[in-house]
């Protein structure tokens, strides 16, 4: 943990997003899928997924999820969120918004770890 006077973010806001990344990882098997079909659909774009809200169906219990493709990020007018969804690498990243209570959102860009191919 980097030293107060280092620190990028309030130690509340580092805990939220150390929480939020582990809740991204620990959905994975969700988010990646449809990530992926909604480039394959629609071209670069983001998860939003609304963490306030939890919908009853027929697997069981989650938030629900919208792919929202970069022509609409950009008309949000959110630029860290259409900085993120430019540069990531829809092979093996994707950009998810988690909408929370309070009208606050937080946007990631996560992806799996590299793995060197077999020799």
């Amino acid at each position: 943990m980097p030293s107060p006077e280092r620190r990028r973010f309030p130690s509340w806001a580092e805990e939220e997003r150390d929480h939020d990344l582990a809740w991204i990882k620990e959905n994975w098997h969700v988010f990646w899928p449809a990530s992926q079909l909604g480039y394959e659909r629609w071209g670069r774009g983001a998860l939003v997924v609304d963490t306030t809200t939890v919908v009853v169906h027929e697997v069981g219990e989650g938030s629900p999820i919208v792919y929202l493709p970069q022509e609409k990020v950009e008309e949000k007018n959110w630029a860290d969120l259409t900085r993120l969804v430019f540069e990531y690498n829809p092979s093996r990243e994707l950009v998810a918004v988690l909408l929370k209570a309070k009208d606050r959102k937080s946007a990631y860009r996560v992806g799996m770890a590299r793995r060197n191919p077999p020799e």
